[in-house]
């Protein structure tokens, strides 16, 4: 019986890898729910019914396929329960061809929720070498209001975590974020459970910013989707501030927001900074 987290994560995992692979068009609706959140570093392809879910998972296909892809390798490194219904998992994934490994490995992270009865993906995130035309671009002049209201909750919890670093507040940086919190680098992602682990990485970033001379990170929303009534998915882009001066290239991410006891809070930072002291 698959009752802790990690064996159902890595039963799903096998399963829709190997559909994937598969020939033919196998149905992939008892793999992610009706409407699911497909994540780069720089945007989000929402799936809303079964066509376009189907259009999303035979795009990726044909990806595979244009660059002679026969076999994807994934590994699962971390699985925890976030609530009842949801898992959060991180995986690595190595691309093969016919002469063997095609790309070094990167990892990504996912998350399940059980509907009527079933563990299905809701959020996948993806490779930034899978190419972005994927992605369904927002038309910047038709007005969304929902859209504008996720990306405003997604805005506040980013400005909340940018006051924590800028007054070097641990509680206010804790109170952002969800008591699982995953943070992605395309190298790694680690699972972070307890207090302990939260407070190493805020004293990690000081570390980096006392390091690098920066006085502020400011973090600006960029697009959301409001997924579910307790989740969205969004992308924001990271500027490290001296001053007025910009001691980095902006730095583009992609984050998962849970709502939990009325609040938002965050359960995965998708391509964080490495902010090693």
């Amino acid at each position: 019986m698959l009752n802790s987290a990690y064996k159902i994560a890595d039963h799903h995992l096998s399963s829709v890898t190997a559909a994937l692979m598969a020939a033919g068009v196998p149905d992939f609706s008892g793999f992610y729910t009706t409407s699911s959140a497909f994540v780069w570093s720089s945007g989000v392809r929402h799936s809303e019914n079964a066509a376009q879910l189907k259009e999303t998972i035979e795009a990726i296909r044909a990806n595979y396929r244009a660059q002679k892809i026969t076999n994807v390798e994934r590994q699962l490194d971390h699985a925890s329960f976030v609530t009842p219904d949801l898992i959060v998992r991180s995986h690595r994934s190595n691309w093969h061809d016919a002469d063997g490994v095609k790309a070094r490995t990167y990892s990504t992270v996912s998350v399940l929720r059980a509907e009527a009865g079933e563990w299905k993906v809701c959020v996948s995130q993806f490779s930034d070498r899978m190419p972005l035309s994927l992605e369904k671009a927002e038309d910047p002049a038709t007005p969304n209001p929902e859209r504008d209201q996720a990306r405003g909750a997604l805005q506040g919890v980013l400005d909340s975590l940018s006051q924590a670093f800028l007054t070097r507040c641990f509680e206010t940086y804790n109170d952002c974020l969800c008591p699982t919190l995953v943070a992605q680098s395309p190298s790694m992602s680690s699972i972070v459970t307890n207090i302990e682990g939260s407070r190493d990485r805020f004293d990690n970033a000081m570390r980096f910013l006392d390091k690098v001379g920066a006085h502020d990170i400011v973090r600006v929303a960029k697009s959301a989707i409001r997924l579910s009534d307790d989740m969205i998915i969004g992308n924001f882009r990271s500027y490290i501030l001296r001053g007025d001066t910009q001691l980095y290239p902006p730095h583009q991410g992609a984050v998962i927001l849970i709502r939990l006891h009325g609040a938002w809070k965050m359960l995965a930072i998708l391509n964080g900074i490495d902010m090693k002291p």
